[in-house]
């Protein structure tokens, strides 16, 4: 990227941030399946309305994301699409770490819209066949949860039908940002799991909220996209 592109860099950022941020209070609005105080306690995440605190860490954060994507991405057709996924990621991280699950109404809709702007800056750079290894590695990152849900278990619908749009950011970004899609979630939550665990946020064999390592790994595959 040249010093020209930092303009664009900022304005993405400020935006997806600006955007994300202003959907936060529908996040708040979803509702619990555990007592609040157990989804307190996991998460540290208050249980009322949002607070400021927690509306500038999620400014920052989608923020963070929109400028990894437009630094690696640029003034391209497939901008819009990436940007819906990570952001629509931040989102989803954030109802997880509420309330311990994901709307499988709201994964449907960021998915479907994903889709449908990679598909149609696909068919604007004339490169249709490019969706091939986004429908297939949205087959395959499904098919992957779905045997570390028959191993393992820990995940509910809403992982499940994520794994459709992680697979696919994978598959557009190519063989090595599928890997990274694929095994850095995993990881990720490993980690932040252990890490609550020692911080007292968490006890054994209780769930690890899985939305916020899945962004992560949306992120990072779309720093590997190839061009």
């Amino acid at each position: 990227m040249s010093v020209t592109s930092v303009p664009f860099i900022v304005g993405t950022a400020l935006l997806s941030g600006s955007v994300v941020a202003a959907g936060a209070p529908a996040a708040w609005r979803v509702p619990r399946r555990r007592p609040v105080v157990d989804a307190e306690r996991a998460s540290g995440v208050s249980p009322g309305r949002v607070t400021g605190r927690e509306l500038i860490a999620i400014f920052a954060a989608a923020s963070a994301g929109g400028a990894a994507v437009a630094t690696r991405i640029g003034w391209h057709p497939a901008l819009a699409g990436l940007l819906v996924a990570v952001q629509g990621g931040v989102w989803l991280a954030v109802v997880d770490l509420r309330v311990q699950r994901l709307p499988v109404a709201a994964v449907g809709a960021i998915t479907a819209m994903t889709a449908i702007l990679l598909g149609l800056a696909a068919y604007l750079q004339e490169e249709t066949a490019r969706l091939l290894p986004v429908l297939g590695g949205a087959a395959a990152m499904r098919l992957v949860y779905r045997v570390n849900q028959a191993s393992i278990g820990g995940m509910g619908a809403g992982d499940l039908r994520l794994a459709y749009l992680l697979g696919g950011i994978g598959g557009w970004a190519g063989w090595w940002g599928w890997m990274a899609a694929a095994v850095v979630p995993f990881v990720l939550s490993a980690l932040g799991g252990g890490l609550m665990l020692l911080l007292g946020r968490r006890r054994g064999g209780e769930p690890v909220p899985f939305g916020p390592a899945v962004a992560l790994g949306m992120v990072v595959a779309v720093l590997l996209v190839s061009r």
